[in-house]
């Protein structure tokens, strides 16, 4: 017996099935469906059709940041820090909410520490209030964050939240930004 799998030539050496007296299906024949099965199984596997990356890939994931632009520049007004958050709901949503938080690292100093102002650290939530409660709905909020100080670093970290009916958190995200120099 032989199969043509993707134009390879995968055969068996003849096996002689003898009926059986019951008239059922015999013990070959089934060995022989099973080998198809494992020939068909092993196929898609190699083929990449069937894998947990390829079943991973195919749902985009629920929070992330897009478009990060460092803008550096000898004018302190025209150094701007920016990114697209990008959020999709997860199952039970009706409210979706991000928040802006930007960090600044001055020279010489060891650790971030937070910088206040405009609307940053304030929860946002979209214009459309229904935004969220489709599985298909798609949330792109972009942020711009200027006149940035130097010489320092900066960062966004954006947090995603989603609530349901009764304002109750049904997951939380973070994300951040490459780090941003303003020199």
């Amino acid at each position: 017996m032989s199969f043509d799998v993707f134009g390879m030539n995968l055969s068996l050496h003849q096996i002689k099935c003898s009926p059986r007296p019951s008239g059922g299906t015999s013990a070959c024949v089934a060995s022989l469906r099973s080998v198809k099965r494992i020939l068909i199984a092993a196929t898609l596997v190699l083929a990449g059709g069937w894998t947990p990356a390829a079943q991973a890939t195919s749902q985009p994931p629920r929070a992330e940041l897009t478009h990060d632009v460092c803008r550096q520049a000898q004018n302190p007004s025209r150094r701007e820090i920016s990114v697209t958050a990008v959020m999709r709901p997860l199952p039970g949503t009706e409210h979706m909410a991000i928040k802006f938080s930007l960090s600044r690292q001055a020279a010489g100093a060891r650790a971030f520490s937070p910088v206040r102002g405009g609307n940053l650290d304030k929860w946002v939530t979209p214009k459309d209030s229904t935004l969220g409660q489709r599985a298909a709905d798609i949330w792109r909020l972009g942020k711009v964050v200027s006149d940035l100080a130097g010489p320092a670093v900066y960062r966004l970290k954006v947090t995603f939240r989603w609530t349901d009916a009764h304002h109750r958190v049904l997951g939380r995200a973070v994300r951040n930004t490459p780090v941003c120099r303003a020199d």
